[in-house]
């Protein structure tokens, strides 16, 4: 078999179209598709949890008094002004989380994981597209965006599938609008720093939303603050010793990036939460750096399994396809991403996934809660597909003179993995239960197939039809433990608790005008 290439004006049929570009494109954009379809059907099962009342606590309650738009963002600035002040510096991240679903309403939490999901493969496709453009003829551009749209979709089913908790990042807002948002702020800078790189004049159109994208991007958390920022020097770096005079207007976004960092980092909110909850970090700085590597290299050796190296090899073939696309003039006077010497690339690709790992490991003295390795987790899927690109262009061009004129095996090598990831997928993750958690898409599957997402909705509308009847407004109320929990929908240890002055307690019976909440019952076993 060999991938069959169009000629313009001239349509594929038969047998011949299964051996296609066009094939393996609409391939899979359904795999993507149907892999979301569980997904989907499992968000109207979902509920808020924990900091989602906390953070939505003042628009809610001014959407509820006013019931305009108006008095909703009031709210939100005044929940805004509350954490600069008193809890954290992170003001993006703050108002993202009082754009809270659950502001408006209980049943608008469903919303949630079609938000965050569709965040995720919007940013994937237009980062890849990016990648992949190039000025060329309209036949050539259509082939780029098609391979541009594969490595999207393979790239996006990576990380909802293997993503280490699914819930934190998709399910649960206060946690996804914390990390999720600014990994995809780092895909739409580099694609904007993409573009300025290859453009001969800078346009003030480009210019002025990647600044205000790059101190946006800094507002969030200091892991991926510190990555986004990294990532803008090393692009002006480049042009600086590529002796480019655009290097300028990437200063000019790093030092927005800067600035918005000086204001997350200067909030006098940060002080107040270090005086309550203390540091037990290293102290140091250059520990803190060869901590920070060191559990880098770990958590990359403990997260590339079989199913990981089996979607990112699916992409080989589509590479060289692109690569053989680039092989311009301009490539091969070496004035392009080929001239790059690999191991310098690929180390600095690494220091900056390190890099994440640097705050929590300052502070903490660890790698921090499980919401900040998923967005690692992203980071090092897109490094690592970027570096796979950069080593197959690499070797291409080491051996142009040698290279075949098509790619014979395309179709064949597709095929042998998909049916590899199928079969290596029906024996260890749809049968065992204790496998069900580890492919996103089964595990929502499955949950809903024995009922459990349904049942555990129904109690959560029991207890929501408890706090919502204005009967009991100002009284204490006792609602009773959830007996479902399921994997994607169910926050272990995030739970109301048996004490009242407990903060998730508390910040529910604020959010619902109780005196106090109390749980009647625990009996709340996280899943081994």
């Amino acid at each position: 078999m060999r991938i069959i290439r169009k000629s313009p004006g001239k349509r594929t049929t038969g047998r011949a179209f299964f051996r296609s570009l066009e094939f393996w494109h609409l391939f899979f954009r359904i795999v993507l598709i149907v892999s979301l379809i569980p997904l989907a059907v499992i968000s109207f099962y979902n509920h808020a949890s924990a900091d989602d009342y906390a953070f939505s606590n003042y628009p809610h309650h001014a959407w509820e008094a006013t019931g305009s738009l108006l008095g909703f963002f009031q709210g939100c600035l005044k929940q805004l002004h509350w954490s600069y002040t008193s809890w954290q510096g992170c003001f993006t991240a703050v108002i993202l989380g009082t754009l809270d679903p659950v502001a408006f309403g209980d049943s608008w939490y469903a919303a949630v994981a079609f938000i965050t999901f569709g965040l995720l493969i919007v940013s994937n496709l237009v980062f890849w597209r990016t990648l992949f453009g190039r000025q060329a003829d309209s036949q050539t551009q259509r082939r780029q965006r098609m391979l541009a749209d594969i490595a999207a979709c393979v790239t996006s089913l990576v990380m909802i599938q293997l993503v280490p908790r699914a819930l934190d990042m998709f399910f649960w807002w206060d946690g996804a609008v914390n990390y999720l948002p600014f990994y995809t702020s780092m895909l739409l800078l580099s694609a904007v720093l993409i573009q300025i790189y290859r453009e001969e004049q800078l346009s003030a159109p480009k210019l002025v939303p990647a600044a205000i994208l790059s101190f946006l991007s800094m507002g969030g958390n200091y892991a991926t603050a510190l990555v986004n920022l990294l990532l803008v020097l090393s692009f002006a770096l480049l042009l600086l010793v590529r002796r480019r005079r655009e290097w300028i207007p990437y200063l000019a976004i790093l030092v927005s990036g800067v600035l918005g960092l000086a204001v997350s980092v200067l909030a006098p909110g940060n002080g107040v939460r270090m005086e309550q909850e203390g540091s037990y970090g290293t102290g140091s700085l250059v520990q803190a750096v060869i901590h920070s590597i060191s559990l880098a290299g770990q958590s990359i050796q403990q997260q590339t399994g079989v199913m990981l190296l089996l979607l990112l090899a699916l992409l080989v073939p589509f590479f060289l396809l692109l690569v053989r696309e680039w092989d311009t003039e301009e490539t091969k006077s070496g004035n392009d991403f080929w001239s790059l010497p690999a191991m310098p690339v690929l180390l600095l690709f690494f220091l900056i996934y390190a890099a994440s790992y640097a705050p929590t490991v300052y502070v903490y003295g660890d790698g921090g809660p499980m919401r900040v390795e998923d967005v690692r987790f992203f980071y090092m899927v897109t490094f690592g597909a970027v570096s796979e690109l950069f080593l197959i262009g690499k070797v291409y061009h080491a051996l142009r003179e040698q290279a075949c004129s098509e790619v014979p095996w395309l179709s064949r090598w597709v095929v042998s993995i998909v049916a590899f990831i199928v079969l290596f997928t029906g024996m260890y993750y749809v049968l065992p239960r204790e496998n069900r958690e580890t492919l996103t898409s089964l595990c929502a599957a499955r949950s809903l197939l024995i009922g459990e997402a349904q049942r555990y909705d129904r109690e959560m509308k029991e207890r929501a039809a408890l706090l919502n009847d204005p009967a009991t407004d100002g009284q204490d109320v006792i609602v009773k433990a959830v007996s479902e929990r399921p994997y994607l929908l169910f926050l272990y240890g995030l739970e109301l608790t048996e004490d009242p002055d407990y903060w998730i307690n508390r910040t529910v019976a604020e959010y619902y005008d109780k005196k106090s909440v109390t749980l009647e019952d625990i009996n709340l076993e996280a899943p081994e």
